[in-house]
């Protein structure tokens, strides 16, 4: 693993554009990009991925189906390894030091459209 950090792990997108509910994860470890021809998925990925990280309002053309499911909403969720250089320290929290680095995992949901999708985070520790 190279020793650089951040760095985006993986991205699960589901119940968005083409993806259904079934969950799509791309591990961004050892993904290659794959230049030519458009490819639907492909471009929901990435527009998935542009949503999420700019936090904007979807249209009813990113919801699967172009329809409001209420039980089965949007969402996009993002890994992202860190070491402890970069994780704000919060009070007296001490971090662990060397040998550790964190999976930050993010999560947005859209419940409608117009409206700014609702954000989880969590950290897992991690050794290198």
């Amino acid at each position: 693993m190279n020793d650089t950090f951040p760095k985006l792990s993986s991205i699960k997108v589901k119940n968005f554009r083409c993806i259904g509910n079934e969950e799509v994860t791309i591990d961004l470890d050892n993904t290659p990009i794959h230049p030519g021809k458009k490819h639907p998925a492909k471009n929901t990925i990435l527009r998935a991925y542009e949503l999420a990280v700019s936090s904007k309002e979807m249209t009813i053309d990113d919801f699967h189906k172009k329809e409001i499911d209420p039980d089965n909403l949007p969402e996009v969720e993002i890994h992202t390894l860190v070491d402890t250089e970069v994780i704000p320290k919060q009070g007296s929290q001490s971090l662990p030091s060397g040998k550790n680095i964190f999976l930050v995992k993010e999560r947005w949901k859209w419940q409608n459209i117009n409206a700014k999708p609702k954000r989880v985070s969590w950290m897992e520790t991690r050794t290198k």
